[in-house]
This record gives C-alpha cells, sequence and structure tokens, in this order.
C-alpha cells in the first residue's frame, strides 16, 4: 500500500435522525442499504485491458461532472506462474532498487564527508570566536593541546609536567612577558621553570599572529565546502525522491499483514494460476446544491463559518466523549504541541476556536485547509455548507489462461453526504497520509528527525452521546436539524440521483443499457 496506515471509518461517526442536536454540529450520512442507498457494487469481466479502460473512462468523466478526485491508496500482486507481468513487475522494482542503492551509497558518502566536514568547522568555529573575542585562557589551552603537544616527548609543556607540576597552570597565567627573570619574578619559580616558559611564550605569540589569519581564512574554505556538501546531499536525495515514490506505489499487497491474509484465502488466486490483482481506492467530493422546491441552506447571516470547529476538532479529531478510533490514534503526529511563537501565527487560535496553550500540529494543518477552503480551492465553496464524498473502491483482476485472457474489475461505490466540518477532517486525512509518505522518503534517505515522545493524550470520557450538549460548552452549530423537512425530503433525493449518475455511467461502459 502507498501509506500503511488504515483509513478513518467515517461509519463510527455517522449521523442519527433519532439526536436531531448532534445534526446542528456536524453531518455524517452513511451510505447503507437501507436508509439512504447509495451503496452499490458493479462487476464486469472482459478481455484484458477492458476494465481498464473503463476505469480511465471514468476517472475522465468524473472531473467534467464537477468532482475533485485524488487516489487515496493502491496496491498490486502479481503471481509468478504469470510470468510474462511478474517478470515486468519485477523488473520494474530490480531497476528502482539498484537505482535507489546507488544513489544511496553515495549520497551516504557525501553525508560522511559532510559530517567530518561539521566537525572540523566546530573545531575552527571554538578557535575563530577565541581569536575574535582575544580569548588568551582559550587560545593558550589550544596552543598547549593541539599545537605545542606535538613538540615531543621531554619538550611539550605536557610531558614535563612531572617535573615542575604547575608549569601548566604558570603557562596560562603569562601576559607578554618574554625574559626570563622577569617571569621568574612574577610568578615566583625557578629561573629554570621561567626559561622553558619564555621560550614558549614567545612560540604561542608568533603562532597566534600567524595562526590567526590563517585559521580564519581555513576556516571560511571549510564552510564553503560544507555547504557544497550539503546542496550535493540535497540533490541527490531529490532526485531519490522519484524513485523511492514509484517503488513505493508498486508495493506488493503481500507486504502487509492484511494483504497476506487477503491473498493466504482469496478464491481468485489459487496457487500455480497465471493472476494479477490491483487494488486502487479513490476519493472525490464536490459541494452540495440543492435548489428544488425553494429549499435554502442555513447559513451565517454576516460571515462564512469556517470548517475547522471544536466539534470536529475535539469530539472527532480527538475522540473526546464518542466511543471511536480517532484520526489522531491513526496519525499520533497530530496530537504534538506547536511552540508559542508558532501557535500565536495561526487563524484558529486567533479566531478563538484553538487555546494558545493547547495549539497542535492538527490545528496548523487545519489551518491550510482553512485557508483553502477561503481561497475556493481543491473543490471547497465557502457558499456551501453540504458536500458529497464518494469513495470508490477498485479491485481489478487478470487471469490468462490458455483460451486467453480475461480482465475482472469491480467497482464499490459508497456516497457520503457530509458537512463541511467532517469533509474537512477527510482532506485533513488526506494531509496525513502525504506527510506519512514524505516521512517514509525522509526515513529511507535518513532524514527523518528523531521526534520526542508526546505525553498521550486522554481521550473517550465513556458517557452517552446524549450527554454532549450538557457536558460540552459548544454553541448552537450552523448546520440543518430538521431531518424530516429539509434533510430526508430535499437533500436525500438530490444525492440519490447524483449517485445515480455515477452508476449510470458505469453501467452504460459495461454495455448494460
Amino acid at each position: 500500500m502507498v501509506v500503511d496506515k488504515p483509513i478513518f471509518d467515517l461509519s463510527q461517526i455517522k449521523s442519527s435522525p433519532e439526536k436531531p442536536k448532534l445534526l446542528e454540529w456536524y453531518h455524517c450520512w452513511v451510505p447503507e442499504k437501507e436508509g439512504i442507498c447509495t451503496y452499490s457494487s458493479l462487476n464486469f469481466t472482459g478481455l484484458v485491458g477492458s476494465g481498464t479502460s473503463i476505469f480511465y473512462s471514468l476517472i475522465f468523466w468524473l472531473p467534467k461532472e464537477d468532482w475533485v478526485v485524488v487516489k487515496a491508496d493502491e496496491w498490486i500482486e502479481v503471481s509468478p506462474t504469470h510470468s510474462q507481468y511478474f517478470q515486468l513487475t519485477q523488473a520494474q522494482k530490480q531497476a528502482l532498487e539498484d537505482k535507489i542503492k546507488v544513489g544511496l551509497t553515495s549520497a551516504a558518502q557525501i553525508l560522511g564527508e559532510y559530517e567530518m566536514l561539521l566537525h572540523d568547522l566546530r573545531k575552527y568555529r571554538e578557535i575563530v570566536d577565541a581569536i575574535k573575542k582575544n580569548d588568551e585562557h582559550v587560545l593558550r589551552a589550544i596552543f598547549v593541546d593541539q599545537v605545542d603537544i606535538h613538540t615531543g616527548e621531554g619538550v611539550s609543556l605536557r610531558t614535563i609536567v612531572t617535573r615542575w607540576p604547575t608549569i601548566i597552570y604558570d603557562f596560562m597565567k603569562l601576559g607578554e612577558e618574554e625574559d626570563p627573570d622577569e617571569i621568574a619574578k612574577k610568578l615566583n619559580i625557578s629561573k629554570a621553570e621561567a626559561v622553558i616558559l619564555a621560550t614558549k611564550n614567545k612560540l604561542y605569540k608568533e603562532w597566534k599572529e600567524l595562526f590567526g589569519m590563517e585559521v580564519i581564512e581555513r576556516y571560511e574554505r571549510l564552510k564553503a565546502l560544507a555547504n557544497s556538501r550539503k546542496k550535493l546531499v540535497e540533490e541527490y536525495k531529490n532526485w531519490l525522491k522519484p524513485y523511492i515514490a514509484k517503488y513505493k506505489m508498486i508495493k506488493l499487497r503481500t507486504e502487509s499483514p492484511e494483504g497476506r491474509i487477503g491473498a493466504l484465502f482469496s478464491q481468485f488466486e489459487p496457487t500455480g494460476q497465471a493472476t494479477y490483482v490491483n487494488g486502487i481506492l479513490l476519493w472525490c467530493w464536490k459541494d452540495f446544491r440543492v435548489f428544488e422546491l425553494g429549499f435554502i441552506e442555513r447559513a451565517p447571516p454576516k460571515e462564512l463559518v469556517p470548517p475547522y470547529d471544536r466539534v470536529v476538532r475535539d469530539i472527532i479529531l480527538y475522540g473526546k466523549i464518542l466511543k471511536i478510533k480517532p484520526l489522531a490514534d491513526i496519525y499520533p503526529f497530530l496530537r504534538k504541541r506547536l511552540s508559542k511563537s508558532e501557535a500565536k501565527e495561526l487563524e484558529v487560535v486567533k479566531r478563538g476556536i484553538v487555546p494558545l496553550r493547547d495549539a497542535r500540529i492538527a490545528d496548523k494543518l487545519a489551518d491550510e485547509i482553512v485557508a483553502d477552503w477561503f481561497a475556493g480551492r481543491n473543490g471547497w465553496n465557502p457558499n456551501f455548507m453540504f458536500y458529497e464524498f464518494l469513495e470508490i473502491d477498485i479491485d481489478r483482476a487478470g487471469l490468462k489462461i490458455p483460451g486467453g485472457e480475461l480482465e475482472d474489475i469491480t467497482f464499490t461505490l459508497k456516497l457520503y453526504l457530509l458537512s463541511q466540518n467532517i469533509l474537512l477532517l477527510k482532506m485533513l486525512e488526506l494531509k496525513c497520509r502525504e506527510i506519512e509518505f514524505e516521512k517514509y522518503l525522509d526515513e529511507i534517505l535518513g532524514t527523518a528527525n528523531e521526534e520526542k515522545k508526546e505525553e498521550k493524550e486522554k481521550t473517550g470520557f465513556g458517557f452517552d452521546l446524549s450527554e454532549i450538549r450538557l457536558r460540552i460548552p459548544f454553541k448552537r452549530g450552523p448546520y440543518i436539524a430538521q431531518f424530516k423537512d429539509q434533510v430526508e425530503k430535499h437533500m436525500f433525493p438530490k444525492l440519490r440521483g447524483d449517485f445515480e449518475d455515477v452508476r449510470s455511467f458505469l453501467l452504460d461502459k459495461f454495455g448494460l443499457k
């Protein structure tokens, strides 16, 4: 699978007409066999390539009907008995693996050089800072440890401390003195030690004068070289990312535990038969417009209400109150707190949706989605508060037999009716999947930063759904609560009509109309 994470199950938060007050906060009508009939599974079997043609016809047609279409997941599995397809798939994976390995080896070599340069830079930086500040203590210590030590046994200060235990300490206290008698009198030491100190002090001053300019120039050269290596590493990684992405996209189904179980018990994939299977998950959405019978959506009188609110954040995103597996459990990084400076910049903080001290990564990502909402990008229309969300699960399979090849394709259609805040949740999930994919690339390339362990947030208060209104100080929401008069009478027929349009298109391509 492209991202090894489960899909957030919308059926956990489905709307119910028995709890009309909840409908003011969010709508999530889930396709079922009873109620809204917007669930269908259509199967077609034909010659090889026929199912693929239908698939492409669908994804070219949907945008013409104002649907935004994205691929949320994909996997593939090819039986070794299907030699031609299997060898082609394996050859592609192998070629990508080879390119990735060569690239990673080169990047690792350059990265090693970069790390060594950084180590040298840190050492030189200390010396440069000491020279600029004229820090005599640091400079004398460097001279003793890194210069004088190389003068040899019995000559360097560190090797004659057995005779004069305080000689290094005495050297550190010297100033401009060069006369042995003056040094002996100042430090109250023997003439023999003073002669050695005078010599060492003279050498130190010469080293300091000559080395000062040289070390600054050397530091600048090292810095330029390190920047060059850093840029090369970045270029290698950018070059490798498309190859790793392609490699991930042809990931085998059996690489995941669920995929292995599915393959093991699949009636279509008996051992020894030449088969292939391919799964694709599409998400499609568009704004929901109902103009029949004078129906008017309830909207705020003065300003638009952004889709990110306390309901979707606290109840659904973090799983408080509702007994669900929230999105933040699937993607724990959503709970990571932001710094105060980062939080201050968020619109959700400025609008009072999120307290400054409690701002998280989820709020930052939601802010980006809300910016798209205000701008009308990615299928958002801020003038409409409801959306259709179409989930298309496609299972494509092929079979090679002595008489020829067959292709079987199944389209499982699920059409949801969502309020804008629940659609935002799905857009947030899509962003999380993109982040997970980038994180995977960074881990492969060795650029992932080690995240600090987060304090696990407590979720699920365990009381009944009907108590939400009493326990949480949410204001009345902007969504429709009149189920019979508005939702069931006007919205459901339009939803079923749009669903039938997609279903009829596929049936027509199947040749059944």
